[in-house]
């Protein structure tokens, strides 16, 4: 990694702080340049705030020269949602946290794609289903991408890599040779399995798009298989990752808690790199 760059971005995960301008005074305090909210996360639902909270939010941030960024909800329903009913009212939600993100000026919005229904059967243990009914589950989440990036105005939507595989690889794929605005997210820990092997489906995936990653999740995971882990306390090699898919234009998320957690992930990181650099 010889060529110069640019000073890393890094921002922390937002989860167990107490609203959204004590979240950002903290990235203040411990120098890091973003914060991700998670909308998972109640506390951090923009439905209900107002006009002038939002302009609060973003002065304050603006002030203190912090940015804003998002983890859409997505622990349990994600973007291969079908059911008509259920599936409007998630576009719906997400039209509204992307109208009041822009306002916001947050720099993207990381979303779950989550997986299709799997049913197997009994005589082989097999799934079928998913094979059966590829070409519509790949509409499916095409469509709905689409009109969450028709929508986005200039935050950008990236996909994390969480049951990122067959149907999704297939349909970003496709996407992403017609130049949809689609972008991704690159979690290191989730390309590995439990037992550490990685996941060489995803890992070949983002080689193909890595002009595509906009954003770098950061922690470890321990010889138990358990993430979300300060990195350099766990048992991955993040040289590979800042190698082959760090440019130094990414933003790099730590999701570590708590903050102070957060903190000593980011200094390892920027330790490691000047190491990296020299190998």
């Amino acid at each position: 990694m010889s060529k110069e760059r640019n000073a890393a971005t890094f921002g922390f995960h937002a989860v167990y702080d107490n609203d959204y301008l004590s979240a950002i005074r903290a990235a203040a305090e411990n120098k890091f340049q973003y914060v991700q909210f998670d909308l998972n996360v109640s506390t951090f639902f923009l439905d209900t705030i107002s006009r002038h909270r939002l302009e609060e939010i973003r002065n304050t941030a603006d002030d203190l020269g912090v940015r804003i960024a998002f983890h859409a909800p997505g622990e349990s329903i994600g973007m291969f949602t079908d059911s008509p009913v259920i599936r409007r009212g998630l576009l719906d939600q997400m039209k509204l946290i992307l109208e009041k993100a822009n306002r916001l000026n947050a720099h993207h919005i990381t979303v779950h794609l989550l997986r299709p229904p799997e049913f197997p059967l009994a005589d082989t243990g097999k799934d079928e289903f998913q094979a059966k009914h590829h070409d519509y589950y790949k509409r499916v989440l095409q469509e709905n991408l689409n009109e969450l990036t028709r929508a986005s105005g200039a935050v950008l939507v990236t996909v994390e890599n969480f049951y990122l595989e067959g149907i999704a690889i297939d349909a970003l794929d496709e996407m992403f040779l017609k130049g949809t605005d689609v972008f991704l997210a690159l979690d290191w820990a989730k390309l590995h399995r439990a037992d550490r092997t990685r996941d060489n489906e995803q890992y070949a995936f983002f080689q193909r798009h890595s002009d595509r990653i906009r954003e770098i999740h950061i922690h470890d995971m321990d010889k138990m298989g358990k993430q979300h882990v300060v990195p350099g306390q766990g048992v991955l090699d993040f040289e590979p990752l800042m190698s082959k898919f760090y440019d130094g234009s990414q933003w790099l998320t730590v999701e570590v808690k708590p903050l102070v957690e957060a903190v000593k992930a980011r200094d390892y990181l920027q330790k490691a790199m000047g190491e990296f650099e020299g190998t």
